[in-house]
């Protein structure tokens, strides 16, 4: 999938089925992100799957990143 980590942000919420208790999260940042970095902060497998994109210090411009999901 493809999504954007707004600018003044520290997190972004992405809601997706295929999200599983053991699933591998990819993510692929496609725009600058110096000198921070994305990881994934939480995987929720609840009635409406998601995971949390997270960086620890929040950009002044949209991280734009690319995600995948193996299960």
């Amino acid at each position: 999938g493809i999504a954007i980590l707004p600018e003044n942000s520290i997190e972004v919420i992405i809601y997706n089925d295929n999200v599983k208790k053991d699933s591998l999260i990819y993510l692929t940042p496609t725009s600058l992100i110096a000198p921070t970095s994305l990881t994934v902060g939480q995987k929720f497998t609840g009635v409406k799957p998601y995971f949390k994109v997270v960086t620890n210090t929040p950009s002044t411009l949209p991280i734009k990143f690319n995600w995948l999901i193996i299960n």
